[in-house]
């Protein structure tokens, strides 16, 4: 396990077998551990010195040497006597010798001549940069006039490519230079945060790319500076992941020190500056912290192992965002986008911990931006321009911090004001804004009682949860009309979307029955409670999906998994203990809806109705009770059973599965 001052990302600590890479290092290591006491070294590189300080005296802007004329001579200064008869052997050995003739190069002469020459050579020795990088390194820390001359060239470097000069230099990169003129005419941060899709492929080296790659071992806050020159992320996100990338994915301390040094893309409001470095990191450490999954069947033990490591991690990237100026606002976008990447189809009860599923990563590396100092302010953060999808989002990533930490939780007005005032601020071209900001909660192919959904119901623990859940249904009343009458609109102008808001925010009602039934919350585990405030809220949820299930027709299926799953809970949080969660307030079996008037609602010859049976008696409930309940309310269960039986012997797909309700009559 990886020690607190010793951090790595999950496959750097954990490295996964790569037999061809392993050969390779081996092969290499083999090859080039003579080397240093090699009678021919030193010669060889003088020789080589003398080669490259002669292709560089007409200058370039005079007339430019051949390079391959140059590499051709170059090839040869290793004597023959030392070169065995395996080509790849041959090259490695080759290669690390011109590598190091560029560095003493670029050590007497760091100039535009020398480095357009050490970069135009690559192509031919590959394998010269590992040697180059150590020559630099080395007189870049004892030698403070070359320190400063190759600072020098480093920004002639950066600021050529920042202002397209290299994106314009051949055909094979013009497609990136598109892509950055493209996002100076519309910059959108969205685009960061979604991994940049327009790259569909890698860009070859060029200065800046190996450059970069030799900068991060010389001096990463240097490099910062200098990536933060673009004025666009294609280019920079091409460097950090393209050619050659910096392996930050690889190396925790790399990335750790280009983060803390890359400038504030987000002010005190937590408006963006434009500047994108922070949040390409960021990105990059999303996926690297994704590869802390572990296969399904990896022993208990190792899991929590693991585990404990993990957090350990998530710790130390919170603290490096929170000592940031402007931490909080950066630690706050960030959680918005793990809310939204972690919370997507997850179901686990109550919060993903297993190190086995995929949303746990970013879901614990949420949980610790929000205990982290960076976290302590959100609440004050207004974020003016975020994109109306992300409005939810920050309010998630505001109310997970508030539960982490026991304080405050934020005020629920967005999740109010997802509700439009009138038709004219939902339908139509103008009002898709509106209609984005539920456009991440969608309740298809999920359950009802979801992460992405659970989260808000801890917003109704500040104040009176019945009052505050009907407040928020009367916001609805909009969207119910438009969901009633959608056919009386134009086409696509936005109606259905309304069924998909009542959805999201029925399913938030659901999860709010839980969090009330369940005291073991650390942040709500305190609230009061009593059975007739549970009635009074259970009865609220089930009024409102009934008046749903009447008025919208598109949104059955779901309506009908939603009412299955009030259905069970109206029985089940009857009990005072429900394995190891006692109830400190049970519902009342008198309490409106009771258990019979449920039944009889949905009872005939309908799927719901016979899954509804089926999930009571999975879950449970005695056959007696059922039979009883349904008795109570004038439902023979044996007609209708009778019926499924004859439609089962027409219909070829036997839809109605009435072999476990025969214990009921």
């Amino acid at each position: 396990m990886a020690e607190p001052l010793e951090l790595q990302w999950p496959l750097e600590a954990h490295p996964r077998q790569d037999p061809a890479l392993a050969f390779r290092i081996k092969e290499s290591e083999r090859v080039l551990a003579p080397l240093k006491d090699a009678e021919w070294r030193s010669d060889s590189i003088n020789a080589a010195v003398k080669i490259l300080e002669e292709a560089t005296i007409p200058g370039f802007d005079q007339q430019k040497p051949d390079l391959d004329s140059v590499a051709e001579v170059l090839g040869r200064v290793v004597p023959e006597s030392a070169k065995s008869s395996d080509v790849a052997v041959n090259q490695v050995l080759v290669d690390s010798v011109i590598g190091e003739a560029v560095g003493w190069l670029l050590v007497r002469e760091p100039n535009r001549d020398s480095w357009t020459l050490a970069t135009g050579l690559w192509s031919h020795f590959p394998g010269m940069l590992a040697a180059l990088g150590v020559v630099l390194k080395d007189a870049y820390e004892n030698d403070t006039e070359f320190r400063a001359d190759f600072d020098d060239l480093a920004n002639a470097v950066f600021d050529q490519a920042a202002t397209g000069g290299s994106t314009e230099a051949a055909p094979s990169k013009s497609d990136l230079g598109q892509l950055a003129d493209r996002w100076r005419a519309a910059p959108n941060l969205r685009e960061v945060w979604s991994g940049l899709h327009w790259m569909r492929h890698e860009f070859g080296p060029s200065e800046a790319r190996i450059l970069a790659h030799i900068y991060l071992k010389l001096n990463a806050p240097v490099l910062a500076g200098l990536l933060d020159r673009f004025d666009n992320p294609y280019q920079i996100w091409d460097i950090l992941t393209g050619w050659a990338n910096l392996g930050l994915d690889r190396n925790f301390s790399s990335w750790a020190a280009m983060l803390r040094w890359a400038e504030p893309a987000f002010g005190e409001d937590g408006s963006w500056t434009g500047r994108t470095l922070e949040p390409l990191l960021l990105q990059i450490a999303e996926e690297a912290l994704k590869q802390a999954r572990l296969p399904r069947a990896t022993p208990e033990d190792l899991v929590k192992e693991r585990g404990l490591e993990f957090d350990n991690l998530t710790k130390g990237i919170a603290e490096i965002i929170g000592q940031k100026s402007e931490g909080g606002p950066l630690a706050l976008r960030w959680g918005a986008q793990l809310f939204r990447y972690s919370s997507q189809g997850t179901d686990a009860e109550p919060y993903p911990r297993d190190l086995r599923d995929a949303a746990t990563p970013l879901w614990r590396m949420l949980e610790a931006l929000g205990r982290s100092d960076a976290a302590a302010a959100w609440n004050d953060i207004a974020i003016p321009d975020a994109v109306p999808e992300d409005a939810l989002c920050l309010l998630a990533a505001k109310t997970v911090a508030a539960d982490e930490r026991r304080s405050q939780l934020p005020d629920m007005k967005p999740l109010l004001d997802c509700c439009p005032d009138g038709p004219e601020s939902f339908l139509g071209f103008d009002a898709i804004g509106k209609r984005m900001e539920t456009m991440p909660f969608l309740t298809q192919n999920t359950r009802p009682d979801a992460l992405r959904f659970r989260v808000f119901a801890l917003l109704f623990f500040q104040g009176n949860p019945v009052d505050l859940y009907r407040k928020l249904w009367k916001r609805t009343l909009t969207l119910r009309e438009l969901a009633e009458h959608w056919h009386s609109g134009e086409q696509n102008d936005g109606r259905t979307d309304a069924q998909r808001v009542l959805a999201m925010i029925l399913a938030i009602g659901m999860n709010l029955l839980d969090l009330y039934a369940d005291v073991r919350s650390a942040s709500t585990g305190a609230f009061p409670r009593s059975t007739e405030e549970f009635g009074l809220l259970f009865k609220a949820v089930y009024d409102s999906l009934r008046e749903v299930q009447a008025i919208e027709v598109f949104h059955q299926p779901f309506w009908s998994i939603l009412f299955t799953h009030l259905l069970v809970r109206r029985v089940i949080y009857e009990k005072p203990q429900i394995g190891d969660l006692v109830l400190e307030a049970p519902l009342s079996p008198t309490a409106q809806p009771m258990l019979s008037e449920m039944l009889a609602d949905i009872a005939g010859l309908k799927l719901p109705f016979f899954q509804a049976l089926e999930n009571l008696l999975r879950n449970g409930v005695s056959a007696d009770r059922i039979a009883m309940e349904l008795k109570s309310r004038g439902v023979d269960l044996a007609t209708w059973i009778d019926a499924a039986k004859l439609l089962n012997a027409i219909d070829e797909r036997r839809p109605y599965r009435i072999e476990t309700l025969q214990s009921i009559l």
